[in-house]
């Protein structure tokens, strides 16, 4: 498990036992997953004063500067728009396209607020926004900081974490009361979101089930752990394939409310091949690149990983280049200070568009990173980096073991790895016909606007 994923899961059962009805845990279970798992989050005395004058700014606007209100129509499905991660706001924006009637969108522009159809009178807005904590402060809010405090001693980190837990937890459970006022007696066909456990969005789901509505999720990344993923807040998931739905069904989800429509999030490129030239010349790059994208990861895994680059770059032949691309979330300094100045080039998401990269890419390297399924779609041979001593864990050394990709310890055997490829005498090295094949049956049957198709064919079943 990563991070504090062990002390998590038992909060987390801490949480149920508070209230029964799983209300607590879905709407905090994201603060977990991405402030104690990927990377620990560092949270201090002027970190905790920040946050709590940044509430204090929100919750003033929200009573006295209320944003205009949009229309939520009766009898229209209700889709979310994660506006803040453009690798995710393309999953409903493509479905959004397929669908031939009207919707209902909800935008979120940041990880902690949406565009909220607010009230127009202060006393309904104070009512909002201050009844749901007063209600729940005794019962549910005083207990889960308490275990919550706990948590912390156990796993050695700062009490100031307390502070931001609390106040995402008003947060949350101002938003789930919010919503259900605003999906009280409207007729709503059903609601899609890309990922229902994603802040604001939990809370949304969590007040649309209550109001009877039918609530999908999809699959908006690499399923890497149960704890991130179930128990669902949605009732039901559209995943990329049949190994998700045999994953997400032996962790505990119903093989019933689990929908395979493919991967909408990934394209495919029409010809990676067309721009190559120009694209190697405006990168200054060699005839033959093999490319590394990172994920969040902890310092010792990012060290590691970056002393493997170092071996194979010392040995790479010399028409090729190294490109490493940082997830988006991790700094680029590291990176740079230890393998710019032994030739490998680092960009960052604005320095170099993830196109550029698949159409760059002969070879694809990753430790645990969605970017093997990018590159996967587009029939570009990938690779896991296996970095001796430390566990590997989560989908891609599951797709490792699937043999739906290899997997090396030694930059040597990457290297004659990578020479066998050579006899294709291509303009860019191409995935085997049979291995496509197999990963599309296996892992993601359809990309794009195909899987955007697939998920609103079954979700018409709910439109008259």
């Amino acid at each position: 498990m990563r991070g504090h994923e062990v002390a998590l899961d038992e909060l987390y059962r801490k949480f149920d036992q508070i209230d029964t009805s799983r209300s607590l845990s879905s709407l905090m279970r994201s603060f977990g997953v991405i402030n104690y798992t990927y990377r620990i989050k560092d949270f201090g005395f002027k970190d905790a004063v920040r946050e709590c004058l940044s509430f204090l700014y929100q919750f003033v606007k929200e009573v006295f500067l209320p944003e205009l209100k949009p229309r939520i129509s009766d009898n229209l499905p209700f889709l979310t728009f994660m506006s803040s991660r453009e690798h995710l706001f393309i999953m409903n924006d493509l479905v959004a396209k397929s669908l031939d009637y009207q919707l209902n969108k909800m935008y979120f522009f940041n990880p902690n607020f949406s565009l909220r159809p607010n009230s127009y009178n202060l006393k309904d807005q104070r009512k909002k926004l201050i009844s749901p904590f007063k209600k729940e402060v005794r019962g549910i809010f005083r207990p889960a900081i308490k275990e919550f405090k706990l948590f912390l001693n156990h796993v050695g980190l700062s009490k100031w974490h307390a502070v931001s837990f609390s106040i995402h937890m008003y947060r949350q459970f101002s938003a789930f009361y919010y919503y259900k006022e605003v999906f009280r007696d409207k007729s709503i066909p059903y609601l899609l979101c890309e990922y229902d456990q994603y802040n604001e969005i939990a809370a949304l789901i969590l007040a649309a089930k209550e109001e009877g509505i039918p609530t999908y999720t999809q699959t908006h990344g690499l399923l890497n752990s149960q704890f991130a993923y179930t128990p669902l807040v949605a009732e039901n998931i559209f995943v990329w394939g049949q190994y998700h739905k045999k994953l997400l069904n032996s962790w505990g989800v119903d093989e019933a409310n689990i929908y395979v429509s493919g991967a909408v999030q990934f394209q495919q490129g029409e010809d990676l091949n067309l721009n190559r030239e120009a694209l190697l010349k405006s990168y200054g790059l060699n005839q033959r690149v093999i490319s590394l994208a990172t994920n969040p990861m902890q310092s010792e895994v990012q060290g590691a990983l970056i002393a493997f680059v170092e071996a194979l770059v010392s040995i790479l032949p010399k028409e090729w280049s190294l490109v490493l691309r940082p997830h988006p979330s991790e700094q680029i300094r590291p990176y740079q200070a230890r393998l710019q100045n032994i030739g490998a080039q680092v960009f960052d998401n604005s320095q170099m568009p993830i196109q550029d990269l698949l159409g760059l890419s002969d070879i694809v390297m990753v430790w645990n990173s969605a970017f093997a399924i990018d590159a996967l779609v587009n029939k570009i041979p990938t690779v896991h980096i296996d970095l001796k001593g430390i566990e590997s864990e989560g989908e891609v050394i599951r797709l490792v073991a699937e043999k739906l990709m290899p997997s090396f310890s030694h930059p040597l055997a990457l290297v004659e790895y990578i020479q066998k490829f050579e006899g294709q005498n291509a303009e860019r090295f191409c995935l085997q016909e049979e291995d496509y094949e197999r990963f599309n049956k296996v892992y993601c049957v359809a990309t794009g606007q195909e899987a955007a198709s697939n998920i609103k064919k079954h979700l018409s079943k709910h439109i008259n």
